[in-house]
């Protein structure tokens, strides 16, 4: 009962009755809780005040909320930005630095007139596609659709004939996991794959043995970290990794390598401070940086600057063909 904060009922001789209010916790005995539940025994309920709680966005909110700047936090997937809170480091990707210098790059060697955008309903994906839609008008384009999935959906097949009914030479993917999956299986199976190029920014290796290298024509991913990148730190780093995991290992990934860049800013924001205390740290970070393998990496506004690699799909998966050295977040966090 602990959200429902009052009820008007009329009894069974006719006596309307409020209880409750406006607010929670009310002094006396718990005559609310009483009548909530019995259910509609106890009369008839005309109207009923509730408290409606926002829903939480993302773990990391939640995580945010526990530490209260109190434990330092290293947030390394990718995300929707607009993390400012103290105490929070981010070195996950943002839609600006996915897509700012990828969307005029495919504008000027695919030459796409007309963008579908399609997401998961949530902040990430709308978030996503809010920044793309900017980058996408100053190359002139049209954006001819812009769509939001629930994560529950398994069947695409009204979002891929709308798609193929606007006529868009380009689609921007911002759907997660088993949706991401389902939706690119599904559209070579509608023969799109031909008709219009794909960009994800949550397309890693992992979602993309899923797709499948045969429905993957077409298709590009912004990231900053592909498991095939040739920079000498790169390359190291996925020796290591076979060496200590072996042949059976996991593949290697951007969302999972990214907790790896996150230890190596911890590392570098510490010994800048000389301690391990968020006040410390915070007055610290601005300008702390490591090379790894994703390259040169420096944060600022609690956030990277880092490079972004643009890959597409060939007979063995990812194919780096486009670098862009020290993307900056888009962030604008205070120290």
């Amino acid at each position: 009962t602990n959200n429902v904060l009052g009820v008007e009922i009329v009894t069974m001789d006719g006596q309307v009755v409020r209880l409750g209010g406006k607010h929670m916790d009310s002094g006396g005995y718990d005559l609310l809780g009483i009548v909530v539940g019995s259910e509609g025994l106890l009369g008839v309920v005309t109207e009923v005040t509730v408290r409606i709680l926002r829903k939480p966005q993302t773990a990391r909110g939640a995580l945010v909320g526990l530490f209260k700047a109190q434990v330092p936090y290293f947030y390394t997937p990718v995300y929707e930005g607009g993390e400012c809170s103290k105490g929070t480091y981010v070195n996950g990707e943002t839609p600006q630095q996915q897509l700012e210098p990828v969307i005029p790059w495919i504008a000027a060697e695919r030459k796409p007139r007309k963008w579908y955008l399609i997401g998961n309903d949530y902040v990430w994906g709308r978030n996503t596609n809010a920044a793309a839609k900017g980058y996408i008008q100053k190359t002139g384009a049209q954006i001819v659709g812009d769509e939001y999935l629930p994560f529950t959906v398994d069947n695409f097949d009204a979002s891929l004939a709308r798609i193929r009914e606007s006529g868009a030479d380009a689609v921007l993917v911002s759907l997660v996991g088993g949706a991401s999956v389902g939706f690119n299986k599904a559209y070579a199976s509608f023969g799109l794959a031909d008709k219009a190029l794909r960009l994800g920014t949550l397309i890693e290796e992992n979602t993309l043995a899923g797709i499948g290298l045969a429905n993957a024509r077409n298709l590009y991913s912004s990231a900053g970290y592909f498991a095939n990148i040739t920079t000498p730190a790169a390359t190291a780093f996925a020796a290591a990794y076979a060496r200590r995991f072996g042949p059976q290992a996991p593949a290697l990934n951007g969302l999972a390598q990214s907790t790896y860049e996150g230890f190596l800013m911890l590392e570098a924001i510490a010994k800048k401070a000389g301690a391990l205390t968020v006040t410390k740290m915070d007055a610290a970070c601005e300008g702390a940086s490591y090379s790894g393998p994703r390259g040169s990496v420096m944060m600022k506004a609690r956030h990277v600057e880092q490079d972004v690699y643009v890959a597409d799909v060939h007979d063995k998966g990812f194919r780096v063909v486009k670098t862009f050295a020290r993307v900056g977040s888009g962030q604008t966090c205070k120290a």
